[in-house]
């Protein structure tokens, strides 16, 4: 949606036999961030820069989806098809969590988000807390703990 107007947008991405699709979609997603309103650009940039961090690092695997008016990147565990959140944005910025995976691949660094973040950490829910640099440090420990670090230190 084009912030000023709130007409939609479209974006066509013709993509070279070579190219490398998740890198393209997550471009792709940054410049969603630009599309947002003024007021969640910051944001949505921010939370684009902590998830692309995740990639260099090894600890996701990101992919993007584009649906009416919502653009979604899943930070999935590597080798997995699923991730421990989600971000998109729908006229905002959001993050989900997936309180199962936590379960399954974080639950040490899971006590923690409960800690911080009472009753937040559910199913397909968004965190309503701010997202400061504070809930994104636990989150990369969360991916850290999934890969095995956390549990090893």
């Amino acid at each position: 949606m084009e912030a000023q107007t709130g007409r939609p947008v479209v974006i066509e991405v013709k993509l070279a036999s070579n190219a490398d699709r998740r890198q393209v979609f997550t471009q792709t997603l940054g410049y969603a961030s630009y599309l947002a309103d003024p007021a969640h650009q910051e944001l949505l940039r921010r939370l684009l820069d902590w998830a692309q961090h995740l990639q260099a690092e090894g600890l996701a695997t990101l992919y993007t989806t584009v649906g009416k008016g919502r653009w979604v990147l899943n930070a999935r565990l590597p080798g997995q098809g699923r991730g421990l959140v989600t971000v998109w944005n729908d006229r905002g910025a959001y993050l989900s969590p997936q309180r199962s995976v936590f379960q399954a691949e974080a639950p040490q660094t899971l006590a923690r988000l409960d800690q911080r973040l009472p009753g937040e950490i559910r199913q397909n829910n968004y965190l309503t807390s701010p997202l400061d640099q504070d809930v994104l440090a636990l989150l990369t420990a969360a991916y850290r703990e999934a890969r095995g670090e956390e549990r090893r230190a």
